[in-house]
């Protein structure tokens, strides 16, 4: 966890938000990924795919943008509910105004988050009907 700290809090060293800001964000995603009920989308696997960021960051043109889209990604994942990405976009939205975040940043997030939705909609509650 303290890696993930440490790396949270260089994302957000340039920032104007405040410290305990910055960190009350950090715990709250956080606790998200660690929810007990979770079978997929953990902690661990975050920590997976910003490792893979860093290994293919040569190729990527806005590092940031795609860590903090990462960061956020699945930050809810219920199986039952069938627009997570749409309730995981506004939370980065609202996080990331607090962060201080401008509006060009924050749009990009969302639409990297946007673009990693699974068209697959095999655990979505009408088709098991």
């Amino acid at each position: 966890m303290q890696i993930l700290k440490a790396r949270w809090l260089r994302l957000w060293q340039s920032s104007q938000a405040k410290q305990c800001e910055v960190e009350a964000i950090f715990k709250s995603i956080c606790a998200h990924y660690m929810d007990a009920k979770r079978k997929q989308h953990t902690l661990a696997q975050l920590r997976e795919r910003l490792s893979l960021l860093d290994q293919y960051e040569r190729f990527v043109i806005s590092k940031d943008t795609v860590e903090m889209a990462l960061w956020w990604q699945y930050v809810f994942d219920n199986p039952d509910h069938a627009h997570n990405h749409i309730r995981c976009i506004r939370c980065s939205a609202d996080d990331l105004r607090i962060l201080g975040a401008g509006h060009a940043r924050i749009r990009a997030v969302g639409e990297l988050i946007s673009a990693t939705v699974s068209t697959s909609r095999q655990n979505h509650r009408d088709d098991r009907l």
